[in-house]
């Protein structure tokens, strides 16, 4: 990946368990379409778009030029699932990179973080406006 520095890695989604499972899918179907993600299909899992749990995760990286960031979606695959099997650097989870309609990536594939909080920010103020 691009940049140097350490990698700062913020979780804004993460949902699971019997109580959370229709929690996390209602809010990942309501959020990923308002912050303008671009169509993907999930490998290794039961549904091909949203996933029974995980975390949608925001890894920043700090490069020559200011800080860049992409988003991604962490989640365990179908055999973790029906296996309880817990997560482990032997049994990594499942990740798909995210790309935004709209927004620039550099050669990297990695956003401007300034872009990507004003694309929450502007995400956010459209779903407040109508709640």
């Amino acid at each position: 990946e691009s940049g140097e520095g350490s990698v700062k890695v913020l979780f804004l989604l993460n949902y699971a368990g019997k109580a959370g499972i229709e929690k996390y899918v209602e809010h990942l179907a309501d959020r990923l379409p308002a912050l303008g993600v671009e169509n993907y299909v999930l490998e290794g899992s039961l549904a091909p778009r949203t996933p029974l749990s995980g975390k949608l995760v925001i890894c920043v990286w700090q490069g020559e030029d200011g800080e860049y960031a992409d988003l991604r979606l962490v989640y365990p695959g179908l055999e973790q699932l029906r296996h309880l099997e817990p997560l482990s650097l032997a049994r990594p989870p499942q990740v798909k990179r995210l790309k935004l309609k709209g927004l620039r990536a550099n050669e990297d594939g990695l956003y401007r973080l300034e872009d990507l909080q004003e694309r929450f920010a502007s995400a956010l103020a459209v779903k407040a406006k109508y709640l």
